[in-house]
């Protein structure tokens, strides 16, 4: 059953535990449209064939998490009306990393292989 309060994406509706996301002001992405959008700027194409780029065209885009216009922060690309600046990006990158890594450190504990003889 789904709550109310549940963390979820709002490009790609992916919700869960299991998921790993960054929240914004006024938005939460997960760590799959981040990444989309990174291969987007760096590579100038889509890890899932589901996202788009945002038009070039329109002048009055802003990164949906620090604010910056287009104009501000070139390479802003996004989806489903949400855009993320390149600065945002890498920051959010960053942010997927510590939590997965905490993730992984809680499901596996840290231990010091015996030394043999």
């Amino acid at each position: 059953m789904s709550s109310r309060n549940e963390i979820r994406c709002v490009i790609c509706a992916e919700h869960g535990s299991d998921s790993l996301f960054v929240a914004g002001p006024s938005i939460t992405v997960c760590a799959k449209c981040i990444y989309s959008a990174v291969s987007l700027l760096l590579h100038g194409n889509l890890a899932t064939a589901e996202q788009m780029p945002l038009s070039s065209r329109q002048a009055t885009l802003h990164c949906s998490f620090c604010g910056k216009l287009s104009s501000e922060a070139p390479g802003l690309v996004g989806y489903s009306g949400v855009a993320l600046c390149p600065e945002c990006l890498g920051k959010s990158v960053e942010l997927i990393a510590v939590q997965a890594l905490a993730r992984a450190e809680r499901k596996v504990p840290f231990a010091i292989p015996p030394h043999g003889p």
